[in-house]
């Protein structure tokens, strides 16, 4: 079943300003629809074009969306583990080298309980089998104190040239393989955008009702510009790769055409592009799980992590780095896999998913800090470092990952976003004290941020990411059903507000801009409210009525 959308969380009362009917009349795209429902959507999705401008995100999370988070029984306690005059460390260790010796039973799952008290916790924590769970008591019942950063315990970061933990690394892994899989069958002729249905060389195969992966690689810089729905040129430097995957489930085979059940995110054709189909590995670790725990990053050690924050991208030479006071990394091809229920205290990032993960869910994730950390330390790229830490919820190449709801005290460099080829992700149901929803160059889109409440709105709309990787988003990110306390600024990187340097053809509905005046043509902006609020909800709702119903709805 379909979660009810919920209203933006609030903390206190947010105020929303509707801009004056003269200003909001130079919108680039200002919609004429019914009052009260998007132009893109309608009241329940019949004006919904699978080849417009509006991606349906309906298939982020586990299971890609609509099913459960499994909820299994405990097995065993990590106290069943611990040694006299040992440490809480070691105890934890030899609990989940239990749990990776034993077999895997592919209908069930082996639950390791951590029960309500404080634990010390020095080294990291590495899940890398399937159907393994780490469940802790609750937030604020199971503490996990880590008093010395991942630079204390293991050195500079050796798979960065500065030696910093900036996106990567954490105290919590959960990690697998990074394999495509076997190549099934390659995509022939000519598909466009939105299309449902494709022709392969040869479907021998491929299975009705199996998932796979398309894997698209670049042909001269042209598919890559058909991210950019033509309006935008990504660097050279990404021509001729494969960073895009999307994973449709396969509904009928007819001869050598294959019907998905979810439409084309981008054209296919011989000069643009090769796409072909990938059986994913039956090796992948999938169905994992971390929850209901608390972490408290340094406040056994008066504090370090508190004064200060390491400074973002700081030169290596100083000797102060984003040291890895970080929480939790899914990473490495894992699929299926989720985290909930956890508060971080003091973090530099807080919950991470990097590199070929897919179908993640993300939920219920807290952060506080006990005192500021920022400084005034110049960095490397002469960026203000005055943050208490770096990312709250971020994925890079990965897809179809959902954040769902978060609760962020403190500020952040970034508060939720997008990184190098993240894309089909969603964040909604979030809350931030002047939180920023960012897309971070790279290739990085489409994603979806709905029915989030940023908190003051300062920065709402603010992205960072390094220039030389080229726009901040592809075409078609969305931003829907986002409060403020006041009308933001339009979508920004290092340019002024609305330039289409950001990217073109992004979706910005159902939330109130200050101006739109030079705004990027090619946006498209329906001031709130709008409803629904939730556009993710609604998707997904719609979906799974037209499954019911034996119809294409994806």
């Amino acid at each position: 079943m379909a979660r009810a959308a919920r209203r933006p969380p609030q903390r206190g009362m947010s105020t929303i300003s509707m801009a004056l009917a003269a200003i909001l009349m130079l919108a680039p795209t200002l919609a004429a629809a019914a009052p009260g429902v998007s132009k893109l959507w309608g009241a329940a999705g019949e004006a919904w074009n699978p080849a417009g401008r509006l991606p349906n995100f309906s298939f982020a999370g586990y299971r890609q969306g609509g099913v459960p988070l499994p909820t299994p029984p405990a097995t065993r306690s990590v106290l069943d583990f611990r040694r006299a005059g040992g440490t809480d460390t070691q105890m934890l260790q030899d609990a989940l080298a239990w749990a990776h010796a034993q077999p895997v039973d592919p209908n069930a799952y082996l639950v390791l309980t951590i029960s309500a008290g404080a634990y010390t916790l020095t080294e990291k924590l590495v899940i890398k089998r399937s159907r393994l769970v780490l469940r802790g008591a609750g937030m604020g019942a199971t503490v996990l104190q880590v008093p010395k950063s991942l630079t204390d315990i293991y050195g500079p970061n050796k798979d960065t040239d500065w030696g910093g933990y900036v996106n990567a690394g954490a105290f919590i892994s959960v990690s697998g393989k990074t394999q495509k899989g076997v190549q099934v069958a390659q995509i022939t002729g000519v598909a466009n955008r939105g299309d449902y249905t494709v022709t392969v060389n040869n479907p021998a195969f491929l299975t009705v009702g199996e998932i796979f992966d398309i894997w698209f690689t670049d042909i001269n810089g042209r598919f890559n510009s058909a991210m950019f729905d033509g309006k935008a040129d990504p660097p050279p430097k990404f021509n001729g790769k494969t960073w895009t995957r999307f994973s449709p489930r396969v509904l009928q085979i007819v001869g050598n055409r294959v019907t998905l059940e979810r439409p084309l995110p981008y054209p296919i054709a011989p000069d643009v592009c090769r796409a072909a189909f990938y059986r994913r590995p039956a090796t992948t670790e999938e169905e994992r799980g971390w929850s209901g725990v608390e972490l408290m990053n340094g406040v056994q050690a008066i504090y370090i992590c508190v004064s200060p924050y390491s400074p973002h991208h700081l030169l290596f030479i100083f000797g102060l780095q984003e040291r890895g006071w970080s929480g939790v990394e899914l990473m490495n091809g894992v699929r299926n896999c989720w985290v909930k229920d956890i508060e971080l205290i003091n973090p530099d990032n807080g919950v991470m998913v990097n590199y070929m993960v897919s179908q993640a869910t993300i939920r219920n994730i807290r952060i506080r800090y006990t005192a500021p950390r920022g400084n005034n330390i110049p960095n490397a790229h002469n960026q203000p470092t005055d943050a208490d830490g770096h990312w709250g919820l971020v994925y890079s190449f990965a897809q179809d990952i959902l954040f769902d709801g978060w609760d962020f005290i403190g500020t952040l460099e970034h508060d939720v976003g997008t990184g190098f080829a993240g894309q089909f992700g969603v964040f909604m149901n979030g809350l931030s004290s002047d939180g920023n929803l960012d897309l971070h160059r790279g290739l990085a889109g489409p994603t979806l941020y709905t029915n989030i409440n940023v908190g003051k709105g300062s920065k709402a709309l603010l992205s960072g990411g390094p220039k030389s990787a080229g726009p901040n988003s592809v075409a078609f990110s969305t931003w829907w059903g986002i409060t403020a306390a006041q009308p933001v600024a339009p979508n920004k990187s290092d340019k002024k507000p609305g330039d289409c340097s950001f990217g073109p053809s992004i979706n910005l509905v159902g939330l109130t801009l200050g101006s739109t005046a030079g705004m990027c043509p090619s946006w498209f902006y329906e001031p709130a409210p709008l409803a629904p609020t939730n556009l993710y909800a609604a998707q997904l709702a719609r979906r799974q009525a037209a499954r019911s119903a034996g119809a294409l709805a994806g």
